[in-house]
């Protein structure tokens, strides 16, 4: 029977030096929200994510065969914009998706099927222009369609930026359909310019390096979007409870965290929330 060799070795630390600093940086994000973004645990989380990830630009440059060649990005400007446009690219798309299912059924109190119905023009328009965009591509080069696919998207979150509970179809529709068409545009364009500006030898490891930060840089955004979220909905919370008679304090208003998704014990803490009304601060939650 033939036999076969894999070749690929990796130095020592690679693979975990990466998973490990992005984790770090991760952790400090989400739990910025309880511990506080000058506490000293996510101040060391995050220096100590960003030192590692450091640690694994050198090791990857000293590397005779790295797991991500860095050495594409020295004097090559358009790989290394292509590869910049991607992270907030991918971190837009990352967020919608990552909030919009919570609105649309938390808030507006739609079933998850009735959910994925709302978002469907998003995944469509996607389908529906991938071969266009690819042929203009080919026709225009990519900074056409990066450029034009940038607009849409920024056009698509404006749009969802003024939603509200009571938003109906036509504004959620059309925010969902700019923003697939906008990926369609966007990441056509990314790929493209990043895969044209390496030599031939170099396709994979330039569609490598574009995964992970596409990827890598979307999970951070989804992290950043939520601890954001967290601090926004808590102070709105505190400010709207404090109209109703009482101003919840902030173990209060960490125990009320997932009081819109049904948690047990967020429903106990608020209907302990004297002399506030639970049905009120319901209410105040999803406004």
């Amino acid at each position: 029977m033939p036999r076969y060799v894999v070749n690929r070795k990796f130095e020592v630390g690679e693979d975990e030096t990466l998973t490990a600093g992005l984790a770090m940086i991760m952790i400090g994000i989400i739990q910025a929200g309880d511990w506080g973004w000058s506490s000293a645990a996510v101040l060391g989380l995050i220096a100590a994510g960003a030192a590692t990830l450091a640690a694994f630009v050198v090791v990857e440059l000293r590397s005779r065969d790295p797991l991500i060649d860095l050495r594409l990005f020295f004097g090559n400007a358009r790989f290394v914009a292509a590869n910049a446009l991607a992270i907030p690219t991918y971190g837009a798309i990352y967020a919608v998706l990552f909030l919009a299912p919570l609105y649309l059924q938390n808030v507006q109190g739609l079933s998850a099927a009735e959910a994925g119905l709302r978002l469907l023009p998003f995944p469509l328009l996607f389908f529906l222009l991938s071969r266009p965009v690819g042929r203009m591509v080919g026709r225009t080069g990519p900074l056409p369609p990066m450029v034009a696919g940038s607009g849409l998207m920024i056009a698509a979150v404006l749009l969802l930026s003024f939603a509200d509970a009571g938003s109906g179809e036509l504004l959620l529709g059309t925010a969902f359909a700019l923003m697939g068409a906008g990926q369609a545009f966007s990441l056509i364009g990314i790929s493209s310019a990043a895969l044209a500006s390496v030599p031939a030898g170099k396709a994979g490891a330039a569609s490598g390096i574009r995964s992970t930060a596409s990827f890598a840089g979307g999970a951070l955004w989804v992290a950043l979007t939520g601890a954001i979220l967290t601090v926004l909905e808590r102070s709105s919370l505190a400010d709207s409870t404090a109209e109703l008679g009482r101003r919840l304090t902030t173990g209060e208003l960490r125990e009320a965290d997932g009081l819109l998704s049904g948690s047990q014990s967020a429903q106990a803490a608020v209907e302990g929330l004297t002399p506030l009304d639970a049905d009120a601060v319901r209410a105040a939650a999803a406004d």
